[in-house]
């Protein structure tokens, strides 16, 4: 596929949820529905972050992140899921944890330039722990937001905020040991 190409797939994408992002909004303002702008303009930023990215990103890096950056935020805000389903926020923190590390081995080669003859183990570490300190930021952030805007993002305080890391680690962890194997059984050198 062309460069060109390829670059039509995460614009296409982009331009599909920025449409359902704004029907979503103005549908609700037109029906009196309770709007937290907040949220609104945070889904907005992780799109337009999401939307630059996409120029320099490989596809399915892109891809995977837009789609979670959707079931977890209009998932959570449009279809209330984090109320309506007692597991939708482990699970959406465990698949956190996943993306995370798909993350953290992304951007250790980046940074790394590939290099040959360095042990499989320091790229599998480095993208785990990147995982799990994303699951620790993420919380402080949360615990920012409540304190500064008075919303309830923690509403069960400390327990929600363990379950969320605890969560986002697990998936991380066992998206570290699939890198490990799959680094290992196809002899891959970072």
């Amino acid at each position: 596929m062309s460069n060109r190409k390829q670059r039509l797939v995460p614009l296409a994408l982009s331009g599909i949820l920025f449409v359902v992002y704004t029907v979503t909004l103005v549908v609700w303002l037109l029906q009196g529905t309770p709007v937290v702008f907040l949220d609104f303009l945070a889904t907005y930023g992780v799109w337009l972050l999401l939307t630059v990215a996409g120029l320099w990103l490989p596809t399915p890096y892109y891809a995977a992140s837009m789609l979670f950056a959707f079931v977890a935020q209009y998932g959570g805000m449009v279809w209330d899921c984090y109320n309506r389903f007692s597991w939708f926020d482990v699970a959406v923190h465990f698949c956190s944890g996943i993306l995370l590390t798909v993350w953290g081995f992304f951007l250790y080669r980046l940074v790394t330039g590939r290099r040959r003859g360095l042990p499989v183990l320091l790229p599998t570490l480095f993208a785990t722990f990147f995982s799990v300190a994303c699951a620790a930021i993420w919380e402080i952030y949360e615990f920012t937001i409540d304190t500064l805007f008075g919303y309830d993002a923690q509403i069960l305080g400390n327990f929600d905020t363990m379950t969320d890391i605890v969560s986002g680690s697990l998936g991380g962890l066992l998206a570290g040991v699939c890198l490990l194997f799959l680094l290992w059984s196809r002899n891959i050198r970072p």
